[in-house]
């Protein structure tokens, strides 16, 4: 029997996009077998059924196997979504991590996951696919990136399925043109900074270390976690081969949300973690 890997994607409201990212996963080779494990990070009701529905569909697509949905009753946030996923499964060496703004393209989980098997012996424990949006710039396919910037709805704006739809078309009419365009380039290239928005990870390294759920909803709980890492000598690696389309910061900035001060809070209370484990690993003076 083939082997599943999982595959978390947190879930707050924002339908539209969440109905764009997980129909994708029913209708896209990703190049090896998932495990879905949505977790609801207490959406409302219309999103609640939705994913209970895709559940069921999940159980008969070929791509995927034993879909979980993990229920919250409000929303912990981004670290405490991906924590309690991990609990669910422990087990195994990789997993992937999602927003449920991305929509992914055919073969973009086999590509990272290969990266990362590569690479470990060059001590890579985190590989992103490239993409449309991300705030650091090195996974983005510069042209997408801008062209895509001119078309992106207004994060605070509310969008219908065939508005996303249309918006896609527009920006890739060729997929499987536009994926043999990224096949001509290196197959891998190494990035200085991981990027939560898509990515494969060493999941004995998340279990041992979680992420930091005092970063709420989002922010710099990636970063955190890679750091003790980083400075251990890990590494975070691009798959060039692999393309995941991000409409970015959608459920963090979607209404109730201020992007800019939540973002601000977490930069805060990241510099402070950081100064504290400076501290704590600094040779003590005899």
């Amino acid at each position: 029997m083939d082997q599943a890997y999982d595959l978390v994607i947190p879930v707050f409201n924002r339908l539209e996009y969440t109905q764009a990212c997980l129909s994708s996963l029913l209708k896209t080779d990703s190049g090896t077998l998932l495990r879905p494990i949505i977790v609801d990070n207490g959406s409302r009701r219309r999103t609640r059924g939705y994913l209970d529905q895709w559940i069921e569909e999940a159980k008969a697509c070929p791509y995927l196997r034993d879909p979980i949905l993990v229920s919250h009753t409000h929303n912990l946030g981004f670290a405490a979504a991906v924590n309690a996923a991990v609990r669910q499964s422990p087990e195994g060496k990789y997993i992937f991590l999602m927003h449920n703004d991305c929509v992914p393209f055919n073969g973009w989980a086999g590509e990272m996951l290969d990266c990362l098997k590569f690479h470990e012996a060059d001590d890579a424990i985190v590989v992103v696919p490239r993409t449309s949006y991300a705030n650091e710039t090195g996974p983005c396919v510069i042209d997408i990136r801008h062209k895509f910037e001119v078309m992106k709805p207004s994060n605070k704006e509310t969008v219908r399925d065939e508005d996303i739809r249309e918006l896609l078309v527009r920006l890739y009419p060729d997929r499987n043109g536009f994926l043999s365009d990224l096949k001509t380039s290196q197959r891998t290239t190494y990035v200085p900074e991981i990027a939560s928005f898509c990515m494969v990870v060493s999941k004995p390294l998340l279990v041992e270390r979680p992420f930091d759920e005092d970063f709420w909803p989002r922010f710099f709980e990636d970063k955190f976690w890679f750091l003790p890492y980083e400075r251990q000598g890990c590494i975070c690696m691009i798959s060039n081969w692999s393309y995941v389309h991000h409409f970015g910061n959608i459920t963090t900035d979607g209404p109730g949300f201020s992007m800019p001060d939540l973002f601000e809070l977490n930069m805060a209370k990241f510099k402070e973690k950081v100064r504290i484990l400076n501290e704590n690993s600094a040779p003590k003076k005899t």
